[in-house]
């Protein structure tokens, strides 16, 4: 059986950690648990009370300064402190608790990254979700990880899909499956910071171009900010 890590990073989002939580206590496998926190000023991770009834083994991080769109930033921090199979989703993204046991049960290569089925809390099959995908840490860090050059761009991380798919096999795969929320469902399942088509809209950043057509190539210098441990009383 696998042991899987999930990774999240998290900004003012307690409500629906709250959901999250909820549904690892139900896994039938023994998960481990990285959240990231991306600067929250609003709702800290830390000040979640919820944490403190989860069934699983968690690991808490906070990244100090608020870098608007820093969740690549937050994934590489979490790459860094994971070890094993990682699961990377962002947080309005659940994994039921038959998805879980499944994910544990695959039968998985350390050259490939899988991509599993989507649906919406309608129960609706959507699309597959890029950044939601099970890859091996080391496998991780063998396409070199996020670019933080872009930390603060809308879909910097365009650059990692790329690299990713260089280096490694993508799976698309019905083993396993997650679920997605939207806000009016939880209010807080997504933070929606409007950088899509604005003037942080990577297409508009001059650099992009450039490294598009480096690709493959190694990002440099990555967890370039200052984080802490967050430790919680239990």
């Amino acid at each position: 059986m696998n042991k899987i890590t999930l990774v999240y990073a998290y900004y003012n989002n307690p409500q629906m950690l709250e959901s999250q939580i909820a549904s690892w206590n139900r896994f039938e496998v023994d998960f481990d648990i990285i959240i990231v926190d991306d600067g929250s000023r609003e709702y800290p991770l830390c000040d979640v009370k919820a944490l403190n009834d989860c069934k699983l083994n968690m690991h808490l991080y906070r990244v100090v300064p608020d870098i608007p769109w820093n969740q690549d930033g937050a994934r590489n921090l979490a790459m860094a402190q994971a070890s094993g199979w990682c699961y990377l989703t962002d947080i309005d993204h659940v994994i039921p608790p038959a998805s879980a046991l499944a994910m544990a049960n695959m039968d998985l290569s350390v050259d490939n990254y899988y991509v599993p089925m989507r649906y919406n809390f309608k129960g609706a099959q959507v699309n597959r979700h890029p950044n939601s995908y099970l890859i091996h840490r080391n496998a991780f860090w063998s396409t070199g990880g996020y670019d933080e050059d872009f930390c603060g761009w809308y879909s910097g991380d365009i650059l990692f899909r790329s690299n990713r798919r260089h280096f490694l096999k993508e799976i698309d795969t019905d083993m396993f499956w997650t679920v997605v929320w939207h806000r009016k469902q939880i209010a807080d399942s997504a933070t929606n910071l409007g950088r899509k088509k604005s003037e942080f809209d990577i297409n508009n950043n001059p650099l992009f171009g450039e490294r598009v057509a480096q690709v493959p190539y190694i990002p440099q210098n990555p967890i370039r900010f200052e984080w802490h441990l967050i430790s919680l009383m239990r």
